[in-house]
């Protein structure tokens, strides 16, 4: 039949053909779901999102209770991004049609960009302190001239990151913050003192724990040759720009932390 061809050209990527036997569907069968439902799986196929969730709401529209179509709809919702509407159509579909709510909650938590949740110190780095802040005041071992010490913040992440990306140093960025939101700059704005000291842009090794989901990041703090060295911790902002266990990239909106802004 015309909607068993149309989904065998959307597998092989005859996309205008199965938008073709859609469209015949449609002219004949005024009140038959396959027309729309049919075109929005060639859209979606294509990653035109928007013009396949015109046409399951057009297939709903004819039979709202056709539930593959809801379905269908929030796998494109969530495609998109836009996953406050892709919650409303789980929430639609838990009562009804659970295994279709349970389809597409797996489908949401595989496409939504990794965010961190938040972040803590474990052990003395203070990264809540203000600008001018002596390093000797982290670890007593800090009041020696040239001394180091390791300390380590947890990052907590809200799905299964990919173990390999989390701990290669290198997707990991350590520096003062540039933001220009009031007050985000590093020290305020404010000219450096002589004694301010720099981290190192890269940790010195990471742990990724898969079970709690939290990466730990030690990274290093010495002191300088007069023993003097300043340092604006809650302008630290840590950064990551590694991949989930489904080679999704972080969400620029929520892929760093400092002390002063939090997540972002």
């Amino acid at each position: 039949n015309l909607y068993s061809l149309g989904q065998a050209q959307i597998k092989t990527g005859n996309f205008r053909g199965a938008e073709d036997q859609f469209s015949k569907i449609e002219r004949v069968a005024h009140n038959a779901v396959n027309g729309p439902y049919g075109m929005g799986l060639s859209y979606s196929a294509q990653g035109r999102y928007e013009e396949a969730v015109a046409k399951f709401q057009e297939a709903i529209g004819i039979d709202d209770e056709f539930y593959d179509a809801y379905l269908e709809m929030g796998y494109a919702y969530a495609d998109m991004g836009e996953m406050d509407e892709a919650q409303e159509v789980f929430e639609l579909l838990e009562d009804p049609s659970p295994e279709l709510a349970d389809l597409l909650s797996r489908h949401m938590y595989k496409v939504d960009k990794p965010k961190f949740s938040f972040a803590r110190a474990e052990g003395a780095f203070p990264y809540l302190r203000p600008a001018k802040t002596q390093v000797s005041s982290f670890d007593n071992y800090l009041q020696t001239a040239n001394a180091s010490k390791n300390f380590k913040m947890v990052f907590q992440f809200d799905k299964e990151m990919d173990r390999e990306s989390v701990e290669k140093l290198y997707n990991w960025d350590i520096s003062r913050s540039t933001a220009s939101g009031p007050g985000e700059f590093y020290n305020f704005g404010n000219p450096l003192p002589e004694t301010e000291i720099k981290l190192k842009s890269t940790p010195e090794y990471v742990y990724y724990d898969d079970k709690q989901l939290t990466a730990t990041v030690y990274f290093k703090i010495t002191q300088n040759a007069t023993a003097d060295g300043t340092l604006d911790p809650s302008h630290i902002v840590f950064k990551f720009s590694g991949e989930d266990k489904y080679g999704l990239k972080m969400d620029p909106e929520a892929d760093e932390f400092s002390g002063f802004s939090r997540v972002g």
